[in-house]
């Protein structure tokens, strides 16, 4: 799953908030998914934040022709969406949920302990927060990034 937040974060200067918009917005449904009997792995935030695109990254993506020119534009947008909420954003564009689907087929890309987690709050302001009585989950807790922009270049940019 991808979502929650387990540690202060920081990107482009802004500070993240430990309310992820995944877990924060749906307190059933992460009640729900916590207590089914199923190994469960959690790729918060505060590690994909730290996975994404650098311009190069963008550039060769943009060259894979008719699917990298949509993703060209698709990524253009979101950081300008980006900039209305962090001015000073680099050309970085966050792999937030490629990264969790990544981990699946390439666990090498990211880093995972073992982790006590539980979740807490309304709908709006719920909060993921390691605890002692919490679910065991799998806690991502650091990613390669380089490992996983290449990847995803690669799978983009294959056949040309």
């Amino acid at each position: 799953m991808m979502g929650g937040c387990l540690r202060p974060w920081q990107a482009n200067g802004v500070e993240g908030s430990l309310f992820e918009f995944n877990v924060g917005c749906d307190p059933l449904a992460a009640s729900v998914l916590f207590s089914l009997p199923l190994p469960l792995g959690v790729v918060p935030i505060d590690v994909t934040i730290e996975a994404f695109l650098d311009e190069d990254d963008r550039a060769a993506i943009g060259a894979a022709g008719h699917l990298g020119a949509v993703l060209d534009v698709l990524m253009r947008n979101f950081l300008e969406f980006l900039r209305g909420f962090m001015p000073d954003a680099k050309h970085n564009v966050f792999l937030h949920d490629p990264l969790t689907v990544a981990t699946l087929a390439y666990p090498d890309v990211a880093g995972f302990e073992p982790a006590r987690v539980s979740a807490f709050g309304t709908p709006g302001a719920c909060q993921m927060v390691e605890s002692p009585h919490g679910r065991l989950i799998d806690a991502c807790r650091s990613v390669d990034n380089r490992a996983i922009a290449d990847l995803i270049v690669r799978t983009l940019t294959a056949g040309l």
